[in-house]
């Protein structure tokens, strides 16, 4: 059996391949367009690293310096739900680039296969955060720690200019946290 790939300038109709065996020969053409997942993991590799920035510079030295307060379990719970959103962005970075190298399917890819997990984490952590908020937690956060320079560069971008003058840590923080949140639209 002979294969041929033919290449096409017609990016609607891909792959084409002519096959051939003795007297029978078939051509295949497939009209779905080819999905272009490099795009995706490179977005989600991106996320991932500011994500886990944030985690070892931020949610990490938090709960170091987090004491018995009366609001303790609602810092915990941020800091717990914003560890899970972390660790399914790993999963999915992972099952994408699997599909990227062709040694899994796309309905295997993390955020495919789990959906309904992937929104119960995104509802879990946007209520921590809710929670965070409706104590003015961010300005707590900021009082114990000082937010440091790698995750003020990750977010000084986005930014006002007034907001660059006076450049405090409870607005690094506050992005930080809900960056998340913002990144939906991925």
């Amino acid at each position: 059996m002979f294969q041929l790939d033919i290449q096409s300038k017609d990016e609607s109709n891909s792959p084409r391949e002519i096959f051939s065996s003795g007297q029978y020969s078939c051509c295949s053409v497939i009209n779905e367009p080819a999905i272009n997942v490099s795009e995706d993991l490179i977005n989600d590799q991106i996320f991932l690293e500011e994500m886990l920035t944030v985690y070892q510079n931020l949610i990490k030295p938090f709960q170091k310096k987090s004491g018995a307060t009366q609001e303790a379990n609602v810092y915990e719970t941020m800091c717990r739900c914003y560890a899970e959103l972390m660790h399914f962005s790993v999963l999915n970075v992972i099952s994408l680039w699997d599909y990227f190298n062709h040694i899994g399917e796309a309905y295997e890819v993390a955020i495919v296969a789990n959906i309904e997990e992937f929104t119960t984490v995104y509802k879990y952590y946007l209520n921590a955060i809710c929670d965070v908020i409706s104590l003015s937690g961010f300005m707590h956060i900021a009082k114990l720690i000082e937010v440091p320079q790698i995750v003020s560069n990750l977010f000084v971008h986005n930014l006002k200019i007034s907001d660059v003058i006076k450049h405090s840590n409870e607005i690094v923080i506050t992005m930080a946290l809900q960056h998340p949140l913002c990144k939906l639209n991925r």
